[in-house]
């Protein structure tokens, strides 16, 4: 089973692109290698300290945020 390091799982309104301004689920993950240098979360840069998780447990915590007014 395939595992990752969650950094967090939040619900937030989208401020930029087709999307602006309507209600999203941010899923960040932790241990990115790529070093961008507009990266906005400097914190999820390193896995270490962040939880790892498998992606089923991701996937159930995303619809929970979600909650029922998720489109599929």
């Amino acid at each position: 089973m395939k595992e990752g390091f969650v950094s967090e799982i939040f619900e937030s309104v989208q401020g930029e692109g087709p999307y602006a301004g309507e209600r999203q689920v941010f899923l960040r993950l932790a241990g990115c290698p790529l070093r961008c240098n507009y990266c906005d979360t400097p914190g999820s840069l390193v896995a270490r300290g962040h939880e790892k998780t498998t992606v089923d447990d991701i996937h159930k915590r995303v619809v929970k945020v979600a909650g029922k007014r998720v489109r599929t």
